[in-house]
């Protein structure tokens, strides 16, 4: 009797410590299950990858040469189609006041003065102006030796409304002689901050053609032609270009020039961090690896050490797979990953990482189910 009851002792200890080796079991062989599974495809180690592969600096209004957007110089001194001159003619014989006219010069670059006739005076200077009509008044036998005076009375003016990412949107009245891109943002009060790199010039429908009437001087006047089966223009300037050779930057009556701002910079950060989600990248800042992990709010387990960043380039290209280390990201910059827009962080489960959370599950169960109900 005495044998059967320190059997059935023996028996109820070794269930009770069975019992109480069942988790680590569980745990030993979930370890050994995860430590031989399948592991998923890694296309290139932090230390490794190719600088092609790498993040650029992204350019921001800051980075932008405003100079380039500038058309070629426009002499400020010569005469231009829409501009209204003063001419005044003394002859010396005026019984009253000198002969005054405001007249302003025609498309074709030419005005038309009473006596003297039509005379071409677009792409000259005023000086130039002065003498080309006083021969032309004497070789009309209109006066014999004429004093004239020509003075720029005003600019001719176009509007162009500027929209977008600048500090002042609006319509506003820019010079025709000269107006460029680089006009249009100056008087919107420049870029803002959410500029990005492209702008679009729509111009009206027409075509603005060139006519020599002054080749003396060098200069080419423009006239504009309007044809209602000619579609609207557009050009497309990248404002981060070196220069601009070859773009068309002039804008005209009726243009609109439209600012885009920039294209989203967020980034994925997901597992075992405490706050996953989708986060903006400041702009002119590197933001890497660790950054991210810190936006996240810090992993969720201390030991966390496997990331797999995600990239893609372009939106047609193939993504591929960057592995790093937090460790070694603390260490070495190679593996402190320099992040892009668009790329997706994630912080890895891994063997160790699961013991350690299966084990807190463990305490947290073990610890509820010790406290007594009522």
């Amino acid at each position: 009797m005495q044998g059967l009851l320190f059997m059935s002792f023996d028996k109820a200890r070794q269930v009770n410590l069975d019992r109480r080796q069942t988790p680590w079991l569980i745990l030993l062989l979930l370890f050994g299950g995860l430590s031989s599974g399948c592991k998923s495809v890694v296309d290139y180690k932090g230390s490794t990858l190719p600088q092609d592969l790498r993040a650029k600096s992204e350019i921001t209004n800051y980075d932008i040469d405003l100079s380039t957007l500038a058309s070629h110089s426009i002499d400020e001194d010569l005469i231009y189609p829409g501009d209204v001159l003063e001419v005044t003619v003394t002859t010396g014989l005026e019984e009253t006041k000198p002969l005054s006219w405001s007249l302003r010069v025609s498309e074709s670059g030419e005005i038309d003065a009473p006596l003297v006739g039509t005379v071409n005076l677009a792409g000259r200077t005023l000086a130039d102006a002065e003498y080309t009509i006083r021969e032309a008044s004497i070789e009309r036998d209109v006066f014999r030796q004429p004093h004239v005076a020509v003075l720029m009375k005003n600019r001719q003016m176009i509007k162009v409304r500027v929209v977008g990412a600048v500090k002042a949107p609006g319509v506003y009245e820019l010079p025709a002689a000269g107006s460029d891109l680089l006009a249009a943002i100056v008087a919107a009060d420049g870029l803002s901050e959410e500029a990005g790199k492209e702008v679009e010039i729509r111009h009206p429908n027409g075509r603005r053609t060139l006519s020599n009437n002054a080749s003396h001087t060098g200069v080419v006047l423009a006239s504009f032609e309007q044809s209602p089966e000619t579609p609207q223009r557009m050009v497309i300037v990248d404002l981060t270009a070196p220069d601009q050779n070859g773009v068309d930057l002039h804008v005209e009556d009726g243009s609109v020039v439209m600012v885009k701002e920039q294209e989203s910079h967020s980034i994925s950060v997901l597992g075992l961090v405490k706050r996953p989600g989708n986060y903006d990248l400041p702009l002119d800042e590197t933001y890497r690896l660790l950054d991210a992990v810190a936006m996240a709010g810090g992993t969720t387990v201390s030991i966390a050490d496997k990331v797999r960043v995600i990239r893609r380039l372009d939106q047609d290209s193939v993504p591929f797979v960057i592995e790093v280390s937090i460790k070694a990201a603390k260490h070495t910059s190679d593996e402190n990953l320099v992040l892009m827009p668009g790329d997706t962080v994630s912080i890895e489960e891994t063997p160790a990482t699961f013991v350690v959370e299966t084990v807190r599950s463990f305490v947290r169960f073990g610890f509820s189910s010790a406290i007594p109900a009522f």
